[in-house]
């Protein structure tokens, strides 16, 4: 519950004579003079559920009218999958059900991977704790008379590094930044990615001295081999006559394949003469 934090809620007011100390909470950036905005943040998932619901919100806060601009986005904490949903089903139909029969459903999004191709996986976010417990307790859920498997939803997890000091944070809250930037490598005053690094250094040399001994060695063989018999020459020589022998076999069915449109074409337009002499016969008899 604590891993990934709960987005705030932002209460723009009308005027600026309102200090956080009063309200609790951070001021955020405004581009308006006239306006504040302030963030709010809550400590647990029942706050937040509650929150959302904009009639649970006062119409006046120490007698200041205040507006709700945006609404924070559902957190991992309050998600759920839904597996194996197939790819060729009517996603409009499947989302309209699922919210009719589980209102407290405010976002259906089907899951993609890395190469941008969605995936049989759907993320539903709610609005209720207690809908989402009930569901994670079955471990199913009923969608057009099909029942798929739920688990929980883990988003990706994030590993924080200060961009100062280069050292790994549990705890944003409680890192105490030295200011010092520090390569996680040698340790000395330099970015981790820094070329000038001696460890890096180091291992881009013997990076290079391997790939060197490869090649040498690779050549050496290839020089022997010409002189000797080797199973991998014999392999190698083989392998290139049975692709000569597949091109030759593409190249022949190739040339069948233009011969047999060649002679389509032919007859296409021996039938397009016959009709156009069949036209002509007709016009003149009639």
């Amino acid at each position: 519950m604590s891993r990934f934090p709960f987005p705030p809620f932002t209460i723009r007011f009308n005027s600026n004579n309102i200090s956080p100390s009063i309200l609790h909470c951070r001021l955020a950036r405004s581009n308006s003079i006239q306006q504040r905005d302030y963030l709010l943040y809550v400590k647990n998932a029942t706050s937040f559920c509650f929150l959302l619901e904009t009639n649970n919100w006062p119409n006046t806060i120490k007698s200041f009218t205040f507006s709700l601009p945006l609404i924070p986005r559902i957190p991992p904490q309050l998600s759920l999958i839904i597996k194996d949903v197939d790819l060729n089903i009517d996603f409009d139909e499947f989302c309209s059900y699922i919210k009719s029969q589980y209102p407290d459903i405010k976002n259906v999004v089907r899951l993609k991977n890395k190469f941008d191709k969605h995936i049989k996986l759907i993320k539903i976010e709610l609005t209720s704790l207690n809908t989402r417990e009930k569901l994670l307790n079955v471990k199913r859920i009923l969608v057009n008379y099909i029942y798929y498997s739920i688990d929980e939803y883990l988003a990706p997890f994030q590993v924080l590094i200060c961009s100062k000091c280069c050292e790994l944070i549990d705890d944003p809250n409680q890192h105490q930044c030295s200011n010092i930037i520090k390569c996680a490598h040698c340790g000395s005053n330099h970015k981790s990615t820094s070329a000038s690094c001696p460890i890096i250094k180091a291992y881009r040399a013997e990076l290079t001295k391997k790939i060197l001994q490869t090649n040498k060695t690779q050549s050496i063989t290839n020089n022997n081999s010409s002189n000797s018999f080797s199973p991998f020459n014999w392999f190698n020589n083989n392998q290139q006559t049975v692709q000569s022998t597949a091109n030759n076999d593409m190249i022949n069915k190739l040339n069948d394949l233009i011969n047999k449109i060649s002679d389509i074409k032919a007859g296409l337009e021996n039938l397009s003469s016959k009709y156009e002499n069949f036209t002509r016969f007709m016009i003149k008899k009639e």
